[in-house]
């Protein structure tokens, strides 16, 4: 089996690491028995340092399957296995694909934030952009992303840059650009940071009147009851016995995906919050209370949440409960479960504090 780069050297290695590395470094499987090391000792090694010598196990033994199993989690740590479903969605592909095509101008300049896959990059310059700057953080998908777009021709109509988004100033680019073009927009809207980084964008990387690509993002949300809430969201009662202590130790927004079948429901949609990017709207601002129409008797235990973005042209994805998407719904749970019969109305305060959408208690109309 032929390595495809230089041997693994010290400094490729954590300190945490490096004596035990000087014992085996003239093993003859000293990549196995690195990579065991790591798998067995890496949670007592920093992140970063585990990360960096998993990828230089992987390139020295480009073949070797178990190097690869037992770094496995420490890629996964930099690159999260939702990068692998967004660009599985094909609804959201041909979605954004298509508003490209109808808004990108041909030969203007678009700035992407977040690269990922470098896909929405590669769609832009499709559309007709005369250069595109895509941002991307992690490392491993700025070196991925650069093999697709060369794989795919487009290496010298898209530069990648490697820097946080938020770090970027306009000595990183030739010039401020036309279009921007975005996919950091959580399951709970906002916690990619997709204000402040917008926000950014526009005071130093684009110019004045640029578009953006959605332009529009919102969080929709109706009261479910426990046709929904059995499904994994609380541990509820367990042969006849309450354990709702432990429940008090969860996370309070639970992630489900779609599509979900709501038996009863209990409110129409509601539109949450929705801001417009391209007016500088920051979290701060957005709170609303929000009036459910309840079409359905019962008892609400809380709020299922998802998302929506529009682009100029009018195309818009969503996430409603009814259909299949990479991004996950949400479950905001009341305190208590509320009794509702059809015809009333729900009131609930949402505020937009930081990055976290935070739904508060309800009141029946």
């Amino acid at each position: 089996m032929e390595s495809s780069s230089a041997p693994i050297a010290g400094d490729d290695v954590p300190s945490e690491l490096r004596p035990l590395f000087e014992a085996l470094r003239n093993s003859p499987d000293v990549d196995r028995r690195l990579a065991s090391l790591l798998r067995k000792l890496g949670s007592k090694v920093a992140p970063e340092g585990a990360r960096r010598l998993a990828v230089r196990l992987r390139e020295h033994a480009p073949d070797d399957m178990y190097v690869w199993s037992a770094t496995e989690p420490f890629i996964r740590t930099a690159v999260p296995s939702w990068h692998f479903e967004i660009v599985r969605d094909g609804r959201r592909n041909r979605t954004y694909d298509e508003a490209l095509r109808a808004s990108v101008q041909h030969g203007s300049s678009v700035l992407e934030i977040g690269t990922g896959s470098g896909i929405l990059a590669m769609m832009a310059a499709r559309a007709g952009a005369g250069h595109v700057y895509t941002i991307e953080i992690e490392p491993l998908l700025a070196e991925a992303a650069r093999r697709n777009i060369a794989d795919n021709g487009f290496q010298d109509r898209i530069t990648v840059i490697n820097k946080d988004a938020m770090s970027v100033v306009g000595v990183d680019l030739p010039h401020r650009c036309d279009a921007v073009v975005h996919e950091i927009i959580s399951s709970d809207l906002l916690a990619e940071g997709v204000l402040p980084l917008l926000n950014s964008a526009r005071a130093n990387l684009l110019v004045p009147d640029a578009l953006y690509l959605p332009r529009h993002v919102a969080a929709h949300g109706m009261l479910i009851g426990d046709d929904v809430f059995d499904v994994g969201s609380t541990t509820q009662c367990q042969e006849g016995l309450s354990l709702s202590g432990l429940d008090r130790l969860g996370k309070k927004v639970r992630a489900k995906n779609g599509p979900l079948e709501i038996r009863y429901p209990l409110s129409l949609p509601s539109e949450l919050l929705r801001f417009d990017l391209a007016c500088g709207a920051e979290a701060r601002d957005a709170n609303a209370t929000v009036k459910m129409e309840v079409v359905g008797n019962g008892l609400a235990r809380g709020i299922l949440q998802w998302i929506s973005f529009s682009f100029p042209d009018g195309r818009e994805y969503a996430n409603p409960p009814d259909v299949a998407s990479c991004w996950s719904l949400r479950l905001y749970p009341f305190a208590e479960p509320l009794p509702v019969s059809e015809g009333r109305q729900v009131e609930v305060h949402v505020q937009a504090i930081d990055d976290l959408l935070v739904v508060g208690p309800p009141l029946v109309r």
